[in-house]
């Protein structure tokens, strides 16, 4: 049975104590007893969830309701940031050089910031000083701050040149042993042991006597003359057989060229012709006779001049250098050891009487107050004079020049000239006391001297080294990448080039095609991905229908370009076509494909029905 306890306004403690005096009697139980307070009516509750903030909140009941009966607060998310916390991005980011700085902050998402590009330099590199044929070579490169791509950039390589290994020229007085390593040329000027006198160049014309003796007048004493030239200083129209062209004589011999009786210039030898002082002449007058064909010299009315060379300790022979022509020029070109100051060129080979102008001779006296340079040509009945040749001289070669085919003539083709000539040494009277010496620079010291009947050395002439030829000596440092470097220059060369990279390897692989008509190719089981690789066809390429077909021969890729070369196949010909395009690779997993983009009747072209070599360079 149940019972209400109602009160009004009653202190709570005083219905309990009623309560409890109901519950003493028996007659309730205590769940069975309602308390009231009738004063007021039963509150109606509100259950709230709240999520936590940065802010204090109250939390209240909503409208209608009395009071709460619970709040449920919510956990605070695992990803939440603070407002305290700021907020960044990729604008916040900052490049100094090699840092890249990011402040303290709370990033919503991934950022980066790109750092400038710096500018790859050239490598370059100095050469310092020859020396003894060692050289160093300083490599350089400067590039600007930023970020540098990786790879390989070359610059351009250091020559050092022979002229720069080997120069210069150094004269030496005593005699004795010394270091020409470096040197072009080393004059050697060792006083003589005595010194000889200097021989005497005269210069004198023709006139005749009474007896109808030519014979030259000189304003110098002539005595015992030890070399002569005889020359024509006139045309000669119309020569007879005989007819003096011109004459010399030294002390190998005399060299007569007269004009013949077949109409022909030639040489003779005969030592009859020979400077004599005419019978009863005591005005310093000498005589030419000579025993030809039994008669005197013909046609000597046309002028003729003689230079003289006399006096001197040594004996005149004339140094000689022969030419031969081709067909059609008009400068001869006679090699010398320099340019002499007087020579006799004349033509040793017969020439047919015809309508061409050729050479003959050509004299050159330029010593003291002798000044002649003039020259004699052979046409149809007539021995031509002309003072207009030329001359120039270039290392060792002497051009002697005519005016013209006809002021002078062409050089007789086939025909050979002599020329015969003396150095200043000759003339000064040296020329048996000093020699001159080329030498050709060895790996071994050489020690020049004079050969047997010469006193010393006028001049040693040291030869280049061949530009190709280096004696390697000394040690090179390689220390940057790219160093373009002559190993021949140096004994030993050590590498002290920064880490960075590991030493590459080469592999083969080989695949055979089955189809004539494939446009890719694959190699499997690469060892690493290729840098470089070259595919060939291991088959002969054959052909026999009248179709042109175009078939790969070969792929190369030098870690740049992609380039081969095809054959057109037609009717059993085959012609080579190169392609620098139309190829291309792909390498996946150990796998190199190589793919063509053309086909088997267009280029660059189809795989043939063969097998195919691979060679491959991989890191």
């Amino acid at each position: 049975m149940a019972a209400t306890v109602r009160y009004k306004g009653a202190p709570l403690t005083s219905v309990e104590n009623a309560t409890k005096t109901l519950q003493t009697a028996g007659k309730y139980m205590e769940d069975d007893i309602q308390i009231q307070d009738v004063s007021r009516p039963a509150p109606t509750l509100q259950t709230k969830s709240v999520t936590p903030s940065e802010t204090a909140q109250a939390v209240t009941p909503d409208q209608n309701y009395d009071a709460l009966s619970r709040v449920d607060v919510g956990a605070i998310p695992g990803n939440y940031v603070g407002s305290q916390i700021p907020r960044k991005d990729s604008t916040d980011l900052s490049v100094d050089d090699d840092t890249v700085s990011g402040p303290a902050g709370y990033y919503p998402q991934a950022v980066s910031k790109s750092v400038a590009s710096g500018t790859e330099g050239t490598p370059t590199a100095t050469k310092g000083q020859v020396s003894n044929h060692a050289i160093t070579v300083t490599p350089s490169v400067t590039n600007t701050k930023g970020y540098i791509q990786g790879g390989t950039h070359s610059g351009a390589g250091v020559q050092v040149t022979a002229s720069e290994l080997v120069s210069g020229s150094e004269t030496k007085t005593q005699n004795g042993t010394y270091d020409v390593t470096n040197l072009a040329e080393v004059v050697v000027a060792v006083e003589g042991g005595g010194g000889a006198t200097p021989h005497k160049v005269i210069f004198a014309e023709f006139y005749e006597n009474d007896d109808s003796t030519p014979v030259f007048e000189s304003d110098d004493v002539i005595d015992d003359p030890q070399a002569w030239i005889v020359f024509s200083i006139d045309t000669i129209n119309s020569p007879t057989a005989g007819t003096l062209t011109a004459i010399i004589h030294d002390n190998a011999g005399t060299r007569a060229y007269y004009y013949d009786t077949n109409g022909n210039v030639t040489v003779n030898d005969d030592s009859s012709w020979y400077i004599t002082t005419p019978w009863g002449r005591n005005d310093h007058r000498v005589g030419l006779k000579c025993n030809l064909y039994d008669t005197h010299i013909n046609g000597l009315g046309a002028g003729y001049a003689m230079i003289l060379i006399q006096g001197g300790d040594d004996e005149v022979t004339f140094r000689t250098a022969s030419y031969q022509p081709p067909s059609g020029v008009v400068a001869g070109q006679f090699s010398v050891e320099e340019n002499p100051p007087l020579y006799f060129c004349a033509l040793d080979s017969s020439v047919a009487a015809n309508q061409y102008h050729r050479v003959q001779t050509v004299v050159k006296a330029d010593v003291d107050d002798v000044d002649v340079f003039s020259g004699t040509n052979f046409y149809t009945n007539t021995l031509g004079y002309y003072e207009d040749f030329t001359e120039s001289y270039s290392n060792g070669t002497l051009t002697i020049t005519s005016s013209g085919t006809n002021n002078g003539g062409y050089f007789h083709n086939p025909g050979t000239y002599t020329l015969y000539y003396l150095t200043e040494e000759d003339l000064d009277g040296t020329g048996g006391l000093y020699q001159s010496k080329t030498v050709t620079p060895t790996t071994l010291q050489q020690v020049v001297e004079a050969d047997t009947g010469y006193e010393a050395l006028k001049r040693v002439t040291v030869e280049p080294i061949p530009s190709q030829y280096i004696v390697p000596s000394g040690n090179k440092a390689i220390t940057s990448n790219g160093d373009n470097i002559d190993v021949a220059a140096y004994s030993t060369v050590s590498v002290q080039v920064p880490s960075g990279g590991s030493p590459a390897s080469v592999d083969i692989k080989t695949v055979t095609n089955s189809s004539s008509s494939a446009t890719s190719l694959s190699f499997t089981g690469l060892l690493g991905e290729p840098i470089a690789f070259f595919v060939r066809c291991l088959g002969s390429l054959t052909r026999s229908s009248n179709s042109s077909y175009y078939y790969i021969a070969d792929i190369v890729y030098d870690g740049t370009d992609t380039k081969g070369n095809s054959y057109r196949m037609s009717n059993g010909n085959y012609a080579q076509v190169a392609s620098n395009g139309g190829y291309s690779f792909t390498y996946n997993n150990g796998t190199l494909t190589v793919s063509t983009s053309g086909s088997r009747t267009a280029l660059p072209g189809s795989f043939y029905n063969s097998q195919y070599e691979l060679v491959y360079v991989y890191q």
